[in-house]
């Protein structure tokens, strides 16, 4: 008993975090495919629908090889990217690939995207894919923009509150890439570059409705800067009117009412 003891508390001391990490996807992954069957019973109650496949949409780039060119498009053309991870049994995933894919508000707003499916089933490549966007269970969607520096963020609509419906996972895209834009053009700021920030903030407008007035602020700080740097009372005039445009949009926007009374100051 005593060196068998010591053979499973060896053998146990052997299991890196790789391992430990292995194992945990591999029971998640079985908890979902249990899941899925007890979901698709239920699923013959509900839908005519009983067919499950993985994603194969028209406009898709499909697995690994398809990934990669989808990514080189995405930076090349400096255009959004949405990579989606799904597999046949993922009950979850049928229901994106049939109720919020094909809605028409959906599909009108990923008609701008690169996009990519991927089955992290179908081979080793395709795993590590998934592996390097975090792993978890399915489905794994993910929005992108590849030309800039922030990561990819992911999106579900399954929500514990209960699920949002097509119109607001659309929105919710939207969203998403405006929060891209803007974490871009953050970080180009930082680093001085204000006119590469504020083509980023100007991008992030036509995306979003609920991010306005901080994008507007965040404008009205590069040409702020920009005029402090060259002492230029055109470009302080032009951070002055979007101060002003922040607070049109919101009231109750601090940041902006701040810059707008320093600017009242120092006339």
């Amino acid at each position: 008993m005593y060196s068998i003891d010591r053979s499973i508390n060896a053998a146990h001391a052997a299991i890196d975090k790789q391992q430990v990490g292995m194992w945990r996807t591999q029971v998640r992954n079985a908890h979902q495919r249990a899941a899925a069957a007890a979901l698709g019973l239920l699923g013959l109650l509900h839908s005519p629908l009983v067919q499950s496949s993985g994603y194969t949409g028209t406009g898709w780039e499909e697995g690994a090889r398809g990934y990669e060119s989808a990514l080189a498009e995405a930076k090349r053309e400096a255009l959004p990217m949405i990579v989606y991870f799904n597999t046949e049994w993922c009950p979850w995933c049928r229901q994106l690939n049939e109720r919020y894919l094909p809605d028409s508000r959906v599909s009108s707003v990923l008609r701008d995207f690169v996009k990519v499916s991927v089955n992290p089933e179908d081979g080793d490549r395709e795993r590590r894919l998934f592996e390097q966007h975090g792993g978890g269970g399915y489905p794994g969607f993910f929005v992108a923009y590849p030309a800039g520096d922030a990561q990819a963020v992911k999106l579900s609509p399954f929500r514990k509150g209960g699920p949002w419906s097509p119109e607001k996972f659309a929105e919710e895209i939207n969203e998403r890439v405006a929060t891209l834009y803007e974490r871009n053009g953050v970080a180009l700021a930082r680093t001085s570059d204000c006119a590469g920030a504020i083509d980023y903030f100007e991008a992030a407008l036509d995306w979003t409705e609920l991010r306005q007035a901080s994008l507007y602020y965040n404008i009205g700080r590069c040409y702020h800067l920009q005029a402090s740097q060259r002492r230029d009372r055109d470009l302080l005039s032009r951070a002055k009117s979007y101060y002003e445009k922040a607070l049109a949009h919101d009231p109750s926007h601090e940041a902006s009412r701040r810059a707008l009374d320093g600017l009242a100051d120092k006339r």
